[in-house]
């Protein structure tokens, strides 16, 4: 693979990565994504399927189709890998992750296996 198609992929995958993080509580954290919205003017708009059809409206295939449309829609915001919440078990003086270090490596390592797996 040639040094300039992992330099791209390397790009792709921190457009992902959050700009910023504001921790309200070990339950609540907010990420700010620099991302660009995609719009009607781009290659890759899709519309929301049957947005003119009332919600009571729709029959099993407009429902699953708007459902569908929404699960892979370019423009939410992508799910985390993992929560990284530190625990503090009574009776222990140290707190602990959450997550074992063991499988944020392997679900990061996962990402950039699939990411270079599709460039080839």
């Amino acid at each position: 693979m040639c040094r300039e198609s992992v330099k791209e992929f390397v790009r792709f995958v921190l457009a992902f990565c959050p700009i910023n993080t504001r921790i309200v509580s070990t339950r609540e954290v907010h990420n700010s994504f620099d991302k660009k919205v995609i719009g009607p003017d781009d290659s890759d708009f899709e519309e929301k399927p049957y947005q003119n059809v009332p919600v009571a409206a729709r029959d099993n295939w407009q429902t699953t189709a708007v459902w569908l449309h929404e699960m892979f829609d370019k423009n939410k915001d992508p799910e985390p890998l993992f929560v990284l919440d530190l625990i503090l078990k009574p009776g222990h003086l140290i707190p602990t992750y959450s997550t074992n270090p063991e499988e944020v490596v392997l679900k990061v390592l996962g990402v950039f296996d699939d990411g270079i797996e599709a460039l080839q």
